[in-house]
């Protein structure tokens, strides 16, 4: 059977763009649903900036010029900011399970 080149390349560019937007309008409904907030963090952009002028800073400006690299730090950012609340919040259940009391044989005392 002959394959036609081109319909084939249009029909899985059409269904990777359609799997690709499925996927990000899915991520931004969820991480809309949990906070109440949309995904982008608009209070961080710098409005006095034109984004065509400089896109960099007009959707980062406020936030790199409130936030702080701790001295502990050479950089910072969201990621880091993520995994110190990760590490925080493990660090505290540790804590919580370490000192709790459990019943043998049962999946919590395991």
């Amino acid at each position: 059977m002959k394959s036609n080149y081109k319909y084939d390349m249009k029909i899985n560019i059409l269904t990777c763009t359609l799997f690709a937007g499925a996927l990000l309008l899915g991520s931004i409904d969820a991480n809309a649903q949990k906070t109440g907030k949309p995904g982008i963090a608009i209070e961080n952009m710098d409005k006095s900036v034109r984004p065509q002028d400089d896109f960099y800073q007009f959707v980062n400006g406020k936030w790199l010029a409130t936030n702080k690299i701790p001295d502990d730090q050479t950089s910072w950012g969201s990621f880091n900011q993520l995994r110190k609340a990760t590490d925080k919040n493990s660090l505290s259940i540790l804590n919580s399970e370490s000192t709790a009391k459990y019943e043998e044989g049962t999946d919590q005392r395991k």
